[in-house]
């Protein structure tokens, strides 16, 4: 009898934590959708953060950068890893959201360059990949002095 009310704790718990951890589905995403999340065991504020392909994460991190499930397609990308690759600790105003955002601004940071959505979920096939997406929001410092 103890065992079974066991288990059914352990499904309110699993319950609840996927509410906590907001729309980002850990295999169907969507990619690029910002929300505003709380990774308590990481940081002590709400903070901006991006639903994206782990292996976009990866590409863009320059391997710095992983989804914390292995097995997940999508995560999510804190704002303080994407902006600033701090990876726990205090959350910057920038990357404040909700309660804990300056002024209460609900408004996520927004990149100066905006991708189509297909850009945050390389096939691995496509070869126009970098130059269509990744290339636009980073571009190489190469191409940058030439220009």
């Amino acid at each position: 009898m103890e065992a079974k009310g066991l288990r059914y704790l352990f499904i309110i718990i699993i319950v609840d934590l996927e509410l906590v951890t907001g729309s980002c589905n850990r295999n169907y995403g969507p990619a690029g959708s910002p929300e505003c999340v709380f990774f308590d065991r990481y940081y002590p504020k709400y903070q901006w953060a991006t639903c994206l392909t782990n292996e976009y994460i990866q590409t863009v991190s320059k391997g710095n950068a992983i989804c914390r499930d292995q097995y997940a397609t999508y995560c999510y990308y804190q704002c303080m890893m994407e902006s600033y690759e701090i990876s726990e600790g205090d959350v910057l105003d920038e990357c404040a959201c909700g309660v804990d955002a300056p002024k209460q601004t609900q408004t996520p940071p927004t990149d100066e360059t905006q991708l189509p959505s297909h850009c945050y979920s390389p096939s691995g096939k496509d070869c126009n990949w970098y130059s269509d997406c990744l290339e636009r929001r980073f571009p190489c410092k190469e191409r940058q002095q030439t220009s």
